[in-house]
């Protein structure tokens, strides 16, 4: 049975999370000081992707040059998470193709450390 918004925000408040949903269908949620956000789409109702948007502001083309290679870093060291540079901001995210409402719970919390981690290398790799 596909997921859907209900299933999501029931697993993550079993999780200890305070879901909320916008007005797109997407599940939001506070981690670690960061606000998250879990996508669904209609035309594949297996795919499910997890988004921490915006954690960097590019103000300039220097910054931009370097930010593309510091999200290149963390692309190629981390697994799950993708860093990438949209609209002047930095997003990563991780996807993945599941069945049903316990696939989510056994993958969330390695996709958020990924996700933190990818963020990491990032910033890492920007301080450079």
């Amino acid at each position: 049975m596909p997921l859907n918004q209900n299933d999501i925000m029931s697993a993550l408040k079993a999780e200890g999370y305070c879901p909320e949903l916008d007005e797109e269908g997407d599940v939001w949620f506070r981690f670690e000081g960061g606000t998250y956000y879990i996508q669904l789409t209609k035309s594949d109702e297996t795919y499910l992707r997890l988004v921490f948007p915006s954690f960097w502001k590019i103000d300039d083309e220097p910054e931009r040059r370097r930010a593309l290679y510091a999200a290149n870093q963390a692309n190629a060291q981390i697994k799950i998470a993708k860093v990438y540079l949209l609209h002047n901001v930095c997003s990563v995210d991780a996807d993945h193709l599941i069945n049903d409402v316990n696939d989510l719970e056994e993958r969330l919390p390695r996709s958020l450390r990924a996700i933190q981690e990818g963020v990491r290398v990032f910033r890492d790799a920007m301080a450079h």
